[in-house]
């Protein structure tokens, strides 16, 4: 059976992702954003989610710089016009640095079976 692309865990919190890996979407009255993230292979679901809920997030926070909850925010940020990324100073620093989004960017292939 196929899980929902969306599963309300508060009235302000949605599961877009999968219990791994998720990408919490917070919804306040008139805005939103995505909270975590995983690898992008979940990006489609998130995708499917989002427009069945009919949102349109500003930013996702990156909580840390691992491939496996980083890479699929920056892949919606690549696909999603005017979404940004918001994260410490340090996330800030790690995720322009090419050599380690390179590294990332492998991680994340063997986490979708790439």
């Amino acid at each position: 059976m196929k899980k929902p692309a969306a599963r309300k865990v508060t009235a302000r919190v949605t599961n877009l992702g999968l219990a791994g890996y998720p990408y919490f979407l917070v919804s306040g009255t008139r805005r939103a954003i995505l909270v975590e993230g995983g690898p992008t292979g979940l990006v489609p679901r998130v995708l499917q989610g989002l427009f069945a809920l009919g949102m349109r997030p500003d930013c996702g926070v990156v909580l840390h710089t691992h491939a496996d909850h980083a890479a699929g925010l920056m892949a919606l940020a690549d696909k999603l016009e005017g979404f940004a990324l918001a994260g410490t100073a340090e996330s800030s620093r790690v995720l322009s640095t090419e050599r380690i989004v390179a590294r990332m960017a492998a991680e994340d292939a063997a986490y979708n079976g790439i």
